[in-house]
């Protein structure tokens, strides 16, 4: 079975609150829990990261896919991150 990588990609703060960054919180990624809790029930194995929550930046990211080698990853966007969620899968598959 795979190994699925499923992430919340880093994103500055002023990118997703703009003036309000330091007023923003960040909630649970319920979305990839509900899809990793499908995919793990299909068989596969599973990790999930919140690159906001956690605190890692491209680096960090990169080291962990590196050291995990998964065979599929996942980034999830909101609409207000969709240009910087972009740009990180960009850098992310540059990268690799």
């Amino acid at each position: 079975m795979a190994k699925i990588l499923l992430m919340v990609p880093p994103v500055d703060p002023e990118a997703k609150f703009g003036q309000y960054a330091d007023l923003g919180a960040s909630t649970p990624p319920i979305n990839l829990i509900y899809l990793g809790t499908s995919v793990e029930r299909a068989g596969h194995t599973v990790k999930i990261i919140d690159c906001d929550n956690q605190e890692m930046n491209h680096n960090d990211v990169l080291r962990l896919i590196r050291d995990w080698e998964p065979d599929v990853v996942g980034m999830s966007s909101v609409t207000v991150t969709s240009c910087a969620s972009e740009g990180s899968m960009r850098t992310l598959a540059r990268s690799m």
